[in-house]
Parts: C-alpha cells; sequence; structure tokens
C-alpha cells in the first residue's frame, strides 16, 4: 500500500515537472488532485499513526481550499444624506444604508450619534432632544436595548437596563443635587416600563451620583419596528420619588410613568389654534382665605359634553353634565400653605415656598383639608371630577387643553418647563381665572376610579364611584408632553401613594358672604 501511494505521487509531480507551461489555474487543480489522492487513500502514514486514518495536515483541507479565491466584499464608505423631512446623516454607509458611526439630525434640534446596522440605530450611541434631556447608551433595532442612562436638565437621572424601548429590571433613579450639594437616590424595579417597587438608597456625595445598577441582560427584541428616520421617543417622564411609608407602586399607575409615542404622532387629535392667544376672565368673582390666602374664584354651573368620543376607553362615552355653582383655586396649594396648615413638608423636586407642593397622596391631602376646615369656616373640598373639567374647560367651550391659547401660553409642560416646577400664575388664565388647570403638577381630585364609570354616571352633580381602590388624577405636569395634556385624560392612583409632579387644588360649594 505504501508502494501504491509513493508511485502515485511520483507520476502526478513528474507530471507537473515536465508541463512547465501550465497556467496557475492547472497548477492548482493538479494540486487539488494530489491532496484529494492523498485523502483517499489514506494519506502517509507516520510513526503511531494507524492505516487509514485521515492524516492530520489534511483536516483543514476545506477552507484552506476556499481561501485560494477570496471573494469581494462590500467596503463601508463615508458620506450623507438628506431626507425629506428635513432630517439630515453623515458617516457611514455600506450597501447605501447607514452602517456604521453616524450622526443624525432632525430640524427641530435633536440628534443621534452612535452605531448605525442595516439603517437602524444598533450598538452604543446618544441621543438627545431638544429639550436637553439626554439618553446614553445601548440600542438595538432602533430602540433603547440594554443598559443606558437617562440625564435630565435639572442633574436628575435614571440608569439602568432597557427592553424595546422599555425601563425593565433593576435601575438607579438619582435625584438633582440638593443646595447642599447631597443627592438622593432610589432604588427601582421596573418591568416593561411599570414601577414594580422603589426604595431609598443612600445620601451620597455629587461626585458619585450615577448610581450603581447591575447590568440585565437584554431580552431578544421583537418584530416591531419604528420608522427608519424616527426618534427613540419622547422624553421620558422621571421616575416618582416614594415617601418611606410604603414602597411600591401600583401597576394602575402605570400611565404616569410610560414612555410615550413619538411626539410627532399625537395619540389626541389637536384641535385648531383659537384665533386670538388668551383673554380676560369673565365676570370673575374672588374669595380669599384670610389666613392661607388661599383664593377660590367663582365658577357658575351648567351643562357640558364632558368626555372624549376619541380618546382612551375610559373618556368615553361622551355624555351630558349638568353642575349646580362652585367655587375652585385659582392656584395650586403651594408648599407655604401646606406647611402652614400640617407643619411639615414632605420631600420635593425643588423646594420653595412659593411654588406648588408636590408628592402628597390622596389621603395626605384629606388630612390637609380636615385641618384647615377646622379654623376656615367654611368646606373646602376636593373637586369633583366633573367640576374639575368643566373648571378646565371654561364649562366645555374650551377642548383640547385647559384654556383659550395654545398650551405653552397657558400650562407648563415639557416643551416650556425646562423640567421643573414653576410658581403659580405666570401664565395666561383660562375663561374662569384658573392658572395652571394643564401642567405644572397633576392634581387630585375627589372622586374614586372606575375606568367605566362614565356608562353609568348620573347626569346631575356626578360624584363618582362609590367605592374603590384608587383615585382620579388630572391634568399633566411639567414633564408632560403637551400632546399629552389634554383636559379629559384621566389616571388613577392608589390613596397612600404619592408622587412628585402630583399636587392638588381646592374647592368649595360656597364661601363665607355668598348664599
Amino acid at each position: 500500500m505504501r508502494l501504491e501511494k509513493l508511485t502515485l505521487q511520483k507520476i502526478i509531480t513528474g507530471t507537473m515537472l515536465k508541463n512547465s507551461s501550465m497556467t496557475r489555474s492547472v497548477k492548482r487543480n493538479t494540486t487539488v488532485l494530489l491532496l484529494a489522492s492523498l485523502y483517499l487513500l489514506g494519506g502517509c502514514t507516520t510513526p503511531g499513526q494507524q492505516m487509514g486514518e485521515r492524516p492530520t495536515f489534511l483536516t483543514n483541507t476545506t477552507s484552506w481550499l476556499a481561501q485560494e479565491e477570496p471573494k469581494d466584499t462590500p467596503k463601508a464608505t463615508q458620506g450623507t444624506k438628506n431626507f425629506e423631512d428635513g432630517v439630515h446623516y453623515e458617516g457611514n454607509f455600506k450597501d447605501g444604508m447607514r452602517h456604521g458611526r453616524g450622526v443624525q439630525t432632525w430640524p427641530d434640534g435633536a440628534r443621534y450619534e452612535g452605531e448605525f446596522k442595516n439603517d437602524k440605530r444598533e450598538g452604543h450611541g446618544l441621543f438627545i432632544w431638544p429639550s436637553k434631556v439626554r439618553y446614553e447608551g445601548d440600542f438595538a433595532n432602533g430602540k433603547r436595548h440594554g443598559h443606558g442612562v437617562y440625564t435630565w436638565p435639572n442633574g436628575a437621572h435614571y440608569e439602568g437596563g432597557y427592553v424595546e424601548g422599555q425601563k425593565d429590571g433593576p435601575g438607579i433613579f438619582t435625584h438633582p443635587p440638593d443646595p447642599a450639594g447631597q443627592v438622593v437616590q432610589e432604588r427601582q424595579v421596573w418591568s416593561l416600563d411599570k414601577l414594580i417597587s422603589s426604595t431609598p438608597k443612600e445620601v451620597v456625595p455629587p461626585e458619585n451620583n450615577r448610581g450603581d445598577a447591575p447590568r440585565p441582560s437584554p431580552a431578544q427584541t421583537g418584530n416591531t419596528v419604528r420608522p427608519e428616520n424616527s426618534r427613540p421617543g419622547v422624553d421620558p417622564l422621571p421616575p416618582p420619588e416614594v415617601q418611606s411609608k410604603p414602597n411600591t407602586i401600583p401597576p394602575a399607575s402605570a400611565a404616569l410613568f410610560r414612555e410615550l409615542p413619538d411626539r410627532d404622532a399625537p395619540a389626541y387629535p389637536i384641535p385648531p389654534k383659537p384665533l386670538v392667544s388668551h383673554t380676560e376672565p369673565i365676570h370673575q368673582k374672588l374669595w380669599s382665605d384670610p389666613e392661607t390666602g388661599i383664593t377660590l374664584a367663582f365658577v357658575p354651573g351648567g351643562c357640558f359634553s364632558m368626555g372624549n368620543a376619541h380618546g382612551e376607553n375610559n373618556e368615553q362615552p361622551l355624555h351630558e353634565v349638568c353642575l349646580d355653582p362652585f367655587w375652585v383655586g385659582i392656584h395650586e396649594i403651594t408648599q407655604r400653605q401646606w406647611r402652614q396648615v400640617i407643619g411639615w413638608l414632605p420631600e420635593q423636586s425643588i423646594r420653595a415656598d412659593h411654588l406648588p407642593v408636590g408628592n402628597v397622596s390622596w389621603s395626605d391631602v384629606e388630612k390637609f383639608i380636615q385641618a384647615i376646615n377646622k379654623r376656615s369656616g367654611i368646606q373646602f373640598r376636593l373637586p369633583t371630577e366633573a367640576q374639575w373639567e368643566f373648571a378646565c374647560t371654561g364649562g366645555g367651550i374650551d377642548q383640547g387643553h385647559c384654556g383659550q391659547g395654545t398650551l405653552e401660553e397657558v400650562a407648563w409642560v415639557e416643551e416650556n418647563a425646562n423640567s421643573q416646577p414653576h410658581p403659580p400664575g405666570e401664565l395666561a388664565p383660562n375663561r374662569f381665572g384658573l392658572f395652571d388647570m394643564a401642567g405644572n403638577l397633576w392634581e387630585w381630585v375627589a372622586d374614586w376610579y372606575s375606568a367605566d364609570y362614565y356608562r353609568t354616571a348620573p347626569r346631575k352633580n356626578p360624584t363618582g364611584p362609590t367605592v374603590g381602590l384608587s383615585h382620579v388624577f388630572r391634568g399633566g405636569g411639567w414633564l408632560s408632553p403637551g400632546n399629552r395634556s389634554f383636559a379629559t385624560m384621566r389616571h388613577e392612583m392608589e390613596p397612600n401613594r404619592s408622587y412628585q409632579l402630583l399636587g392638588f387644588r381646592l374647592s368649595a360649594p360656597r364661601v363665607l358672604g355668598s348664599p
């Protein structure tokens, strides 16, 4: 057998030497024939190797042969591309698609700088919204996916895991530094943008305030894909600060913390802009509490269409409601007024007497009302949901948001609030002389919550369900996108829960000196 192998080798080799004019391709074919013959015959044995075993030097024959003729591969190129909607891209391309590192900008000032793959954001990148909110971290299939950090202009930031654009898993929310430079952090756990738990973490110095959240393993990306030029989404709402009492937020309150759709595709129909920006309040009658300075405006009774036929399910159906006259606060209750009545102040995003008080639960508000009623001489209360919507819309005249001007003329929202609360009364009032009914802080109302209440609500002076697990709040806050700050939107939270952007205003059926 050994002789047969050597004879075959000599024949083939001899042929190659004699035919010196062979082309390179013929030589390559001869080499292939030689190696294939040796393989079929079992190869040349070495000491200790059994006859018939495949020679070790031929174990990678296939890959070696494949490397003989490398194929041309597409090369990445540098370039720019302008899209019809004003989006501009500058960076790497491959096969005509954004691929590699690049920078993409939008006409409103939004900017993404990072990795692309097959025309989508993929890998590490930095996205900056026009409001200067930033996300830096992992992207997959055009969405936030993996580990990332959101940073707000006031110094707050959240670091944790994301799955398909939604917060998921453990993370750390860091509040802005207080005047002394100390930073409060919260350990939070999220499940697809629903806050499961939030517990206080130790106070840390400013230089160590980025959090220590573990990096969760991202789940598999689904099939839903945003348009190729869309942004990751509107600026998210920072997670709520939870008081030390309970440390969980019920899933029912998830509407507060959900990262909303792209602002270019509002979930609600936006009414046309009014012909005038705003007018002075009509026939305004005011009353002020002499001790606290809480001021109420008179709201005449009347009938209006409550709800939104094109809104969420809990805003339907559109139905007629008739109300008796009532009084309602022209401002949200301030931190000074809260401390003056209760004697203590919960943690605030910014502590200042002239700012509205937030981070108060519905149960805390009831204690405030009981305390002020003992010394005021009138019966303060929270407005009902129907009273709040009637007052917000000027008796049902102003559809959409709470006022006659553009939203940014009457409400502190994401687009104009600079990521912070503002003193009451700085923007234009609505028809009844009320300020900040939309924006600044969300507002508790008196009613228990039921998603189907509108289907069975009485026409005359509805007060909500008789029992429930959570209470309604309305209006929007200073981090709410403008296209989600509609007068008819309903949200709910359990009565012993609180949120930094949730406050209240008072109402009363009558005041001193009125019939």
